[in-house]
């Protein structure tokens, strides 16, 4: 039973995709290169069901695309906010912001 109760938790810590941006991640300089990985990276925590990694990867996008100037890359990571404040009921508020 015990290892019912950690299998959502393993499945979630062995996405090979999630784990690659990750590592990509860890290389990456804040230019837009990262800014798409980060993008990805939201993407891929929005299709596995993982709204607080998603919000957290969004607004580290978010940070970014400001800092550099990089209105195309703020107008996607907005979408995606936009995207996980209607999937995710009770989100909080700054979603929204």
């Amino acid at each position: 039973l015990l290892f019912l109760a950690f299998a959502p938790l393993a499945t979630l810590a062995q996405n090979p995709y999630i784990d690659s941006l990750k590592r990509q991640l860890q290389t990456l300089p804040p230019d837009t290169h990262r800014t798409n990985t980060l993008f990805w990276l939201a993407q891929a925590y929005l299709e596995t069901d993982q709204p607080k990694p998603a919000e957290a990867t969004i607004r580290e996008q978010l940070r970014l695309t400001h800092r550099l100037n990089h209105p195309l890359g703020e107008a996607w990571a907005r979408i995606q906010l936009a995207r996980l404040a209607f999937d995710v009921p009770g989100l909080r508020p700054e979603a929204h912001r």
